[in-house]
């Protein structure tokens, strides 16, 4: 269900139903981050995590943010890419492989994050997008 935020942020509800290969939602929120790091982790919290057919697939749109802040994600080989994210661009994270963000600025970084079901449509937007 929607939450009173959603009603106090109709903008952002609106971008979030533009995306036409999201069909159902998991988790939608808005995570900050001031000055500072978030070290390496995974987020296996949940156990349906993935791009299967009904596992929860997650998307960042970063609102806010500074160009020094510096988002590391680390492949399946142990290699680490590290890279700014710019404003109002969708990106996929596996949250099941290590990921870190760094903060060196004076700004929050404030990220839009959608946690959707995975069918058919969500993989082939990941697949078509993947650098």
């Amino acid at each position: 269900d929607w939450t009173t935020l959603a009603a106090k942020t109709p903008g952002l509800c609106t971008l979030i139903h533009t995306v036409p290969w999201w069909r159902q939602f998991e988790r939608i929120r808005l995570l900050r981050l001031t000055h500072g790091q978030l070290a390496r982790h995974t987020d296996i919290t949940d156990r349906a995590a993935g791009t299967r057919n009904g596992h929860i697939s997650r998307f960042h749109i970063p609102l806010v943010t500074h160009p020094d802040i510096r988002t590391t994600a680390w492949d399946l080989t142990g290699q680490a890419q590290s890279r700014h994210w710019d404003a109002w661009h969708l990106y996929y994270l596996d949250q099941r492989k290590p990921h870190a963000v760094t903060n060196p600025s004076t700004m929050a970084r404030v990220h839009l994050v959608v946690d959707v079901l995975s069918d058919a449509a969500v993989r082939q937007q990941i697949a078509q997008s993947v650098v």
